[in-house]
């Protein structure tokens, strides 16, 4: 019975140390940089495949932050999303083991990640590492080679099912906000509503953004942050079940981004809308976000709150 024992110890030591591998071999190749300082100094959890609650019981932690000498990063205890609760409520967004490939090439690689109603979750890595292919797997603009697409528990994109964009109640904020020029900010806002929602619709979103005085301005005539916010507006327009923002504050001046970045999440947690946003910067991720999934050439190597 005791050599029992001592063998189970080993194998669950064993488990631990490959569970942390893939973070640990992250953290060592940037030791000097700000990611790796930040992140170091963070408590964070892996993503679910790693963590497995029959895998690492309540209470185990591992430190893996000697590699970069700054405090340690602890993994393990508990997981992000126990499976009993993930079978148990449906996530509003979540990807199964997405991969995507271009003449070959894995661009997004077994990314596994869910997102609850009202909740913010940032897509944070370098650029060329699959934020943005992400995301545009989730709006349905891009197809994933393998694995699965889920909104609301029913499945938008596998092997044998696209559903296509129009159809997910999916929304979309871009970088450069993407707005028709010829178009008054109303019209924008109007854009893709039935004729006879769009009135009430258009005048309720414009003042909750704040720019009701604007609806009859065309894009040229208004600020950076004023087209941001028609952009949000006219996201929200159809009631999106996700919003998926690609960078949107990126165009924005030092002064403006921080109170707008708010003002946008305020309206969304409002309207109980899941939120993916994509950034390159830590900061951002930090400020916005309520989990954060850190991405490497293609993959997930970490989720954990900031």
């Amino acid at each position: 019975r005791q050599s029992g024992k001592r063998r189970s110890r080993s194998a669950v030591m064993a488990r631990r140390k490959s569970l942390a591998q893939p973070v640990l071999s992250f953290v060592r190749s940037m030791p000097g940089s700000w990611w790796g300082r930040t992140f170091c100094s963070t408590v964070a959890r892996p993503t679910q495949r790693f963590s497995a609650s029959a895998l690492l019981p309540a209470g185990n932690w591992l430190r893996v932050g000697a590699a970069c000498g700054t405090s340690p990063l602890l993994l393990g205890d508990p997981p992000l999303v126990s499976e009993s609760s993930y079978a148990l409520s449906s996530p509003r967004l979540a990807f199964d083991a997405i991969t995507c490939r271009f003449d070959g090439r894995a661009v997004v690689e077994d990314v596994s990640l869910s997102l609850a109603a009202g909740s913010v979750t940032c897509l944070l890595g370098p650029s060329g590492c699959g934020k943005s292919t992400t995301l545009r797997i989730a709006a349905g603009v891009e197809r994933a080679s393998a694995g699965r697409v889920l909104l609301d528990g029913a499945v938008v994109e596998d092997a044998t099912t696209h559903v296509p964009p129009e159809d997910r109640k999916v929304g979309m904020m871009f970088q450069d906000f993407a707005l028709f020029p010829h178009m008054t900010a109303a019209a924008n806002v109007a854009y893709g509503l039935p004729r006879r929602d769009a009135g009430g619709r258009v005048a309720e979103l414009l003042s909750r953004v704040g720019i009701s005085a604007l609806a009859g301005k065309y894009p040229h005539q208004m600020s950076g942050g004023e087209q941001q916010r028609v952009a949000l507006a006219r996201a929200l327009a159809p009631r999106p079940r996700v919003m998926l923002m690609d960078e949107p504050f990126s165009g924005l001046d030092n002064r403006l981004r921080d109170g707008i970045r708010d003002e946008t999440l305020d309206v969304l947690k409002e309207e109980g809308t899941a939120v993916l946003l994509v950034t390159h910067e830590p900061q951002e991720a930090l400020r916005m976000a309520e989990q954060i999934a850190l991405m490497r050439a293609g993959r997930i190597v970490q989720v954990g709150a900031p």
